[in-house]
């Protein structure tokens, strides 16, 4: 899968600077991409842009050569299920098991129970969370509501994976689960678009794309703002 941008601009009405001021770049499978900067910069809606949640007020969103923005809803949808993302506040369904909440994605996809069943009992192993399988959301740490997050964006193998902040609010441990699953997705051909603020992140993808995401543009080189707050020791693992 590949994704380009080209001249994306978007702006909230409630905010005095574009969140994405002519962003032109393209992301694929063959390098993880490290979204950098500092909060409020832009890497959430920058996200939500590539995986076509938002639409952009201008510029182009190609996935695959097709301008998501001129094909129906049903194409959008068929696009989007070869992706997984893992959300911020991880959007696990209040009313489901961790089990449920893993093999619903499956459903979406179109796999029957059978499949959906095998898959979704492999990667919660994978992920090391089985365990938690007839756990309720609610009755999750922060951490843990991560891992069932992370199981549930891969278990119907997508091509592309993004992860907003995928190691906030983790102990050392479940931060290394997270980092050993993310490169083994990886490893099977699955591409990888994470934004973050974790030292940890940057030390496990030494060969990760950086892009710096500051004031709604993108740079391959630190701006001042990302290298302050470093200094500052911000981007140490959380």
């Amino acid at each position: 899968m590949r994704i380009e941008l080209d001249g994306v601009s978007l702006v909230y009405k409630s905010e005095p600077f574009p969140a994405l001021n002519a962003v032109s770049d393209s992301f694929d499978e063959e390098r993880p991409c490290l979204l950098l900067g500092p909060t409020g910069a832009g890497k959430t809606s920058l996200m939500r842009v590539l995986y076509g949640d938002l639409k952009p007020g201008a510029g182009i969103v190609r996935i695959d050569g097709v301008d998501i923005h001129r094909i129906g809803k049903r194409r959008l949808a068929a696009l989007r299920r070869r992706m997984g993302i893992v959300y911020q506040d991880c959007k696990l369904f209040d009313d489901l098991t961790v089990y449920e909440n893993v093999v619903i994605q499956m459903y979406a996809v179109g796999h029957n129970r059978r499949e959906a069943d095998k898959r979704g009992l492999r990667v919660l192993g994978e992920v090391g969370i089985s365990y938690l399988r007839n756990r309720m959301p609610s009755s999750l740490s922060g951490g843990e509501k991560h891992l069932a997050a992370l199981a549930r964006a891969i278990v119907h193998e997508p091509e592309m994976l993004f992860a907003d902040e995928p190691t906030s609010n983790m102990d050392d441990q479940t931060m290394e689960a997270v980092v050993r699953v993310l490169n083994e997705v990886h490893g099977k051909g699955c591409g990888l678009v994470l934004a973050t603020h974790s030292q940890t992140m940057l030390d496990a993808f030494p060969e990760a794309r950086h892009l710096y995401v500051n004031e709604g543009r993108l740079s391959h080189t630190p701006p001042e703002a990302f290298l302050s707050m470093t200094n500052k020791g911000t981007a140490k693992s959380e």
